[in-house]
This record gives C-alpha cells, structure tokens and sequence, in this order.
C-alpha cells in the first residue's frame, strides 16, 4: 500500500528526492543548503518516501517571498500543490512574510484565484534560453 506524508520547513534545494527540473534553478538563488535552510522556506508531499510535490521560496526579499510550485507529473491533479502552496502562504502569513505569486501559465493563475490571490494586471515577460551548440 502506498503512503502519502506531509513534511513542513522541507528543503527543496540540494536534496536527492527533489524535483530535478527545479532543483538547479532554486539551487541558484541561493549559497549553498545553509543558505536555504536559514532564509528560505517551503512544504512538500512525499508519496512512499519520495518527493511528490512541493511549494518553496524561489527567492526571498526583505518582508517576503516569491513562490515556486512543482508537481511530478505522474500525481498531478490530485490537489498537492493546492496543499502544499497553502501550507507555505499560512507560514508565511504567520511569519510576517508576504507570499508573492507570479502567475506563469493558466494552470498557476487558476490555483492562484483558488487560494485567494486576485490579478492585479497583465504583464509581458520574456525568457531567455541558452541553446545548445
């Protein structure tokens, strides 16, 4: 039988059960592990021990946090990253820190409406991509 736990304050960088597509990326807004665990936060579900989903700090400024959320694909659409994003904005809240969501696709603003947040405007952003040689 499968076992789905929660675990709060878990680190989402520098840990062999994260997500490899998000690992690298959060890696870098921060030194080092260290790093991570005294300045950023974050929540995760594990499903039989590994990493299912998870909502951490992408980045964190003074007074708050910009917020990442990730879902193996495989246990999307079971409401994990609902879970794991309110876990993360209520600490945040209880912290005094305010969680900024940055809606990248309509997948993160319908879940953004869900939890409460309200579009504030429409913005054009770019991203830059290395290519391979």
């Amino acid at each position: 039988m499968s076992r789905w736990e929660a675990q709060r304050g878990a680190p989402l960088c520098s840990n062999e059960n994260v997500l490899p597509d998000k690992r690298s990326k959060t890696e870098k807004q921060y030194k080092n592990t260290d790093d991570y665990r005294e300045r950023g936060i974050g929540t995760a579900v594990l499903f039989d021990g590994t990493l299912a989903a998870g909502a951490s700090s992408y980045t964190v400024y003074q007074g708050g946090i910009e917020i990442e959320i990730d879902t193996k694909e495989e246990h999307r659409r079971r409401g994990l990253a609902r879970a794991c994003a309110a876990r993360l904005i209520l600490e945040c809240l209880d912290r005094g820190l305010y969680p900024a969501w940055d809606a990248h696709n309509k997948a993160s603003l319908a879940l953004a409406l869900k939890l409460g947040y309200h579009i504030d405007k429409e913005y054009e952003a770019f991203e830059i991509c290395k290519q391979d040689s």
